[in-house]
C-alpha cells in the first residue's frame, strides 16, 4: 500500500485508517495484542508520514513491534499477510526504517544520537510502559544535557505513572496548539525582551506559565529533563495530530507530544478477527509453564519472589494470592532485582527471581557482586526460552547460556517437560545453590509421572553395546527424538542432559566403554554449553570420544525456528540420519 499521504484529506486519511485497522485484524498473522498496540499508533503513524517525508525525516519506533503501520504505509503489507514470514521487526537496510528494533528504551538512545548527526528531523514514538524501565531514564539524562533537536512521541496507554488530565488541559491543549498562540507568544516574548524596562514583566509572566504548566499540564517528569511539553493529544484525532506535527517543524531543542489513546470519547472499531487469534479455550487436560511452576511455588511460604513481567500470563498468581507481602514485580532492571532479592533473603527466606531471557544475560555479574554464589539460596526462573515461531531475531530466547560458561557455582536445568521443570524447580527450592531454571512458552499436556531421580542426566533411551549411537540433548528436544527413535525402531541411544553446564561421568564412561559415536544436540541456546561442558570433561580426564555436534552457533536468526531449522539441516531427522 503505497499511497501518496501528502495529498489526501483529514477525511480520506480517517478512511485509510479504517482499512488499515480491517487489515490489521483480519488479513495479517498477527496476534490480537500486537495489532492492539499498533491500532493505538495508527493516526499517528499517518500524521507523521502526512507532515514529515519519511526517509529523510527519520522515524524511530522504540517498541519495534509497534511499526505494523509504517510498514504497510510504506508498501510492505503483503509481507504481513497470513501465511507469509512476518517479521514485525523494521528492515535497516529498508529506505522508511531508521532502527530495527531492541530492548525498551533503546529506540530513545538511538533517536538521540541520529538527531545528533543529521539535520533532518527525527522522531522517536515511545509507548508509555517505557517509563517504568531504567533505560529510558538513562537516555533521557543524555537528552538533558546534549539538547539535540528530538522530538519524542509519547503514546499514553496509562501503563505508566503519568497523571491523568481533565477536560481544562485539553481546552488549554487546543489554544497552545493553534498558529495564533504560537505566533503571539513569540510576539509578545519579542516586544517585552526588547527593552530593559519590560523585561521583568516577561520574567514575571515565564514564571507565571511555568506555574500553570508545572501544576495544570506538564509532567514534571520531563521539565526535570529540560524537555519541552506539548499536550495532552487526542491519539485518534487526526486534525489535532497534524497541527502539532506541524507545529513541531518549528521545535528547537528536545520535545515531546504526549498522545492519550485512551480517552473517554474513544472512536470504537468493530474489528473482526480470526478464529484462531481469539479462540483461547484449552483442553482441562492442559496447563502452561507458569501455572504448574506457580503450584509448585505455592508450596513454600519461605519465599520471596522478584518478577520482572508487565503480561498477567507471567504472574504466579496462586502464590501472589497466598503470599501478597512475599511477591514484588520490577520492569526491566536486573540490578534493582537483585539488590531487592539480597535484602529481602536476609531474615532467612529463599529467593526466586523471575525474568525473560532477554534480560538473562545480565543477571550473573550483578548477582556475583552481591552474593558468595558457592552458598546461594536463590533460583531463577528464565522465561520465554529456545526459538521462536516468529522470525524475529529479538524474539529468540537463546542467549542466556553465556552467562554459566565460567560459574562451576551455578547450575543451569532445564527440563524435558512441565513435569521434569517442576520437579528440578522443587529440587533447587531445597538446595542452597544458585540454579536457573529455563523454561519456554508453552503449554502442554498435564502429566502425572512421579520423578525420583538425583543424577543430573537420565538416560530416555538405555546406552547398550548394540546402540549405533548417542544423541544428548534437552528441553522439549528429547520428546521429540524419543517419538521419533521408537515409532521407527531404531537402535540409537537418548541421554537427556537436563543439567546443562555439567556433566554425567557414570554415563560418559559407560559410552567410552562401547565406544559409540555421539552427537550432541542444541538448538536451544546461541551459546552451545552443553557441548563446552562436555568438551572440557573430555580434556580434564583425558578422554576422546567421536563427536559431531549440531547447533546454532553460526546459523542467521532472521528466521522462524521452522524454517530456520530447515534452512540449516537441524531438525530431528537431520540428527537421526546421522546414525543411519
Amino acid at each position: 500500500m503505497n499511497t501518496d499521504l501528502k495529498a489526501m484529506s483529514v477525511k480520506d486519511l480517517e478512511a485509510l485508517s479504517n482499512e488499515i485497522a480491517i487489515f490489521l485484524s483480519e488479513k495479517t498473522a498477527v496476534d490480537v495484542e500486537t495489532i492492539m498496540r499498533n491500532i493505538s499508533v495508527l493516526e499517528i503513524t499517518l500524521a507523521l508520514h502526512k507532515v514529515f517525508n519519511i526517509g529523510e525525516d527519520a522515524l524511530i519506533f522504540d517498541d519495534g513491534k509497534q511499526s505494523l503501520v509504517h510498514q504497510i504505509i510504506t508498501g510492505r503489507s503483503n509481507q504481513l499477510k497470513l501465511r507469509s514470514k512476518t517479521n514485525m521487526y523494521l528492515d535497516r537496510h529498508h529506505i522508511s526504517d531508521f532502527y530495527q528494533g531492541g530492548k525498551i528504551g533503546e529506540g530513545l538512545a538511538f533517536g538521540l544520537a541520529h538527531a545528533l548527526s543529521n539535520e533532518h528531523s527525527t522522531f522517536v514514538v515511545l509507548d508509555d510502559y517505557s517509563l517504568n524501565y531504567g533505560t529510558t531514564y538513562e537516555a533521557l539524562l543524555q537528552i538533558s544535557k546534549l539538547k539535540p533537536d528530538l522530538t519524542i512521541v509519547l503514546i499514553d496507554e496509562q501503563q505508566s505513572l503519568l497523571r491523568h488530565y481533565s477536560t481544562m488541559d485539553t481546552a488549554i491543549k487546543s489554544v497552545r496548539i493553534s498558529k495564533v498562540y504560537t505566533e503571539l507568544k513569540k510576539d509578545m516574548k519579542f516586544v517585552l525582551d526588547s527593552n530593559p524596562l519590560s523585561r521583568p514583566i516577561l520574567s514575571t509572566l515565564s514564571r507565571v506559565r511555568d506555574a500553570i504548566k508545572e501544576t495544570v499540564l506538564e509532567p514534571t517528569i520531563f521539565t526535570q529533563f529540560g524537555i519541552d511539553y506539548h499536550g495532552p493529544i487526542d491519539g485518534q484525532n487526526l486534525n489535532d495530530l497534524i497541527k502539532i506535527f506541524e507545529l513541531s517543524k518549528k521545535f528547537q531543542g528536545p520535545n515531546i507530544i504526549h498522545v492519550q489513546t485512551r480517552v473517554k470519547e474513544k472512536k470504537q472499531r468493530k474489528l473482526i478477527f480470526p478464529a484462531f487469534k481469539t479462540d483461547s479455550d484449552r483442553p482441562d487436560t492442559y496447563a502452561d509453564y507458569i501455572e504448574t511452576l506457580d503450584s509448585v511455588l505455592s508450596l513454600h511460604d519461605d519465599l520471596v519472589i522478584i518478577n520482572d513481567a508487565h503480561l498477567t500470563s507471567d504472574q504466579f498468581k496462586e502464590f501472589m494470592f497466598l503470599y501478597p507481602e512475599q511477591y514484588h514485580t520490577t520492569s526491566g532492571s536486573v540490578q534493582v532485582m537483585i539488590a531487592m532479592i539480597s535484602a529481602l533473603i536476609k531474615n532467612g527466606k529463599k529467593g526466586v527471581i523471575s525474568l525473560s531471557s532477554r534480560l538473562a544475560p545480565d543477571i550473573l555479574m550483578p548477582l556475583n557482586n552481591q552474593f558468595d554464589l558457592k552458598n546461594l539460596p536463590i533460583t531463577v526462573i528464565i522465561r520465554d526460552c529456545g526459538l521462536s515461531s516468529s522470525n524475529d531475531p529479538m524474539n529468540h530466547g537463546i542467549h542466556d547460556f553465556v552467562l554459566a560458561s565460567n560459574s562451576p557455582n551455578v547450575s543451569i536445568v532445564m527440563g524435558k517437560d512441565m513435569n521434569e521443570a517442576s520437579y528440578l524447580l522443587e529440587e533447587a527450592l531445597n538446595s542452597h545453590k544458585l540454579t536457573i531454571l529455563r523454561i519456554p512458552n508453552a503449554s502442554e499436556k498435564i502429566n502425572i509421572e512421579q520423578l525420583n531421580s538425583k543424577d543430573i542426566w537420565d538416560e530416555i533411551l538405555p546406552v547398550n553395546k548394540d546402540s549405533k549411537g548417542v544423541i544428548i540433548t534437552f528441553g522439549p528436544a528429547i520428546k521429540q527424538f524419543q517419538r521419533k527413535i521408537e515409532i521407527n525402531n531404531l537402535d540409537i541411544s537418548l541421554i537427556n542432559a537436563r543439567t546443562v553446564n555439567s556433566v554425567d561421568v557414570d554415563i560418559m564412561n559407560k559410552i567410552q566403554e562401547f565406544k559409540l559415536d555421539v552427537l550432541i544436540y542444541n538448538c536451544e541456546g546461541r551459546f552451545d554449553l552443553l557441548s563446552h561442558s562436555i568438551f572440557r570433561y573430555f580434556a580434564l580426564a583425558g578422554k576422546s570420544l567421536n563427536v559431531k555436534m549440531m547447533n546454532i552457533e553460526t546459523v542467521n536468526l532472521e528466521h522462524a525456528s521452522k524454517d530456520l531449522k530447515n534452512t540449516y539441516h537441524l531438525g530431528v531427522d537431520d540428527a537421526i540420519k546421522y546414525f543411519i
